[in-house]
């Protein structure tokens, strides 16, 4: 059957539903079938694997058809279980829906993942000897029934493993502490994204309608991005750092690294005890703020805000570049070791230089 065979044969089984049940039915049968493909099934495959849903409809219709005072306990029945994988594969692939997850490390040297389910919850765990994989689809609401937050899904790794990671979930948070990896990916969204205590070579950190956090890490390149909320990175070690939100703050503060590049909009930015040769600050309708900073090479703008920055050294040791509302300014100092470029536009721009205090 082909995937336009299968939904027409959906939507002409649904036809006398509300049309909200529909919607819903629908769009849970397309999400399935598009997280088959992109996992790598062919059209015919995704759309066996999704098997005949008259069977879940009858199912559910009967679930639905006792007392609504039942619906509540019914919806919110859960059942934790636990996936102990035999060997450590090199990669970690771990997908979630509405659903928390935490990664911390192993208490018993083993991997091993645990979860929560309902009958409206399928998961399928699997270890290869390339990869963990651990997938959790969920129907998010049909005929009426709520379905509660299942208990946020755990992963525990063992001291010493160093996976490459992939860690997605969605309208729900990501937790990790205390664990080392490879390659890491950590992406939700409409929720806030909390690392503590990593230690990773690439690691890639994304939100989106929440804030990040992120401190006391270690990695040779780390990204964080989140938009409209908060962003705050703090004792980090890396070598190149890019922290990025919109309509919300940033703070960035105890970093040492070869390069740091930190934008917001709509938002101000602090960043203090930096020890960074290279720094970008970039942000409009907010302040830049930047202190106790061990750098080189500097950039600050912004827009309908002001900038004030102290920078080690005095203005003889830079090659200077500023523009404001009323004034642009070059001075190229012969054997200047170090630049500032700040721009600013309705704002005032005040740069002190602590050799010259």
């Amino acid at each position: 059957m082909t995937k336009v065979e299968f939904f027409t044969q959906l939507e002409q089984a649904i036809t006398h539903l509300p049309q909200d049940t529909r919607e819903d039915i629908f769009r849970y049968f397309t999400e399935q079938f598009e997280d088959l493909t992109e996992e790598g099934m062919t059209e015919a495959e995704a759309v066996a694997a999704l098997g005949d849903f008259r069977e879940a409809f009858d199912s559910l219709q009967a679930e639905t058809a006792a007392p609504q005072e039942e619906a509540p306990e019914t919806a919110s029945h859960t059942e934790r279980r636990t996936f102990t994988a035999a060997h450590l594969p090199p990669r970690i692939r771990l997908t979630e829906k509405n659903c928390g997850v935490e990664i911390l490390p192993s208490p018993d040297g083993r991997l091993w993942v645990e979860y929560s389910i309902t009958r409206f919850t399928e998961v399928t765990v699997s270890c290869d000897a390339n990869c963990f994989t651990y997938t959790a689809r969920e129907i998010p609401r049909f005929f009426g029934i709520h379905i509660q937050n299942r208990k946020p899904t755990r992963l525990y790794l063992p001291h010493g493993y160093l996976p490459a990671m992939e860690i997605q979930t969605s309208n729900a948070p990501i937790r990790a502490a205390d664990i080392s990896c490879a390659d890491a990916l950590f992406h939700t969204q409409n929720s806030s994204i909390l690392l503590a205590n990593l230690t990773a070579d690439d690691l890639t950190v994304k939100t989106c309608n929440s804030p990040a956090k992120a401190e006391h890490i270690t990695a040779k390149k780390l990204t964080v991005k989140t938009a409209n909320a908060s962003l705050r990175a703090a004792h980090l070690t890396a070598g190149e750092i890019q922290l990025k939100t919109t309509n919300g703050s940033l703070a960035a503060e105890h970093i040492t690294a070869d390069s740091l590049d930190a934008s917001t909009a709509n938002g101000k930015i602090i960043a203090e005890h930096l020890t960074v040769p290279t720094v970008t600050l970039t942000t409009s309708n907010g302040k830049i703020s930047l202190e106790n900073a061990d750098v080189q090479h500097v950039t600050l703008s912004t827009f309908n805000a002001g900038i004030n920055a102290i920078l080690p050294g005095t203005a003889a040791d830079y090659g200077i570049s500023t523009v404001t509302s009323t004034a642009v300014r070059s001075v190229q100092t012969a054997g200047a070791s170090r630049s500032l470029n700040a721009k600013t536009f309705n704002g005032k721009l005040n740069i002190t230089f602590a050799g010259e205090q």
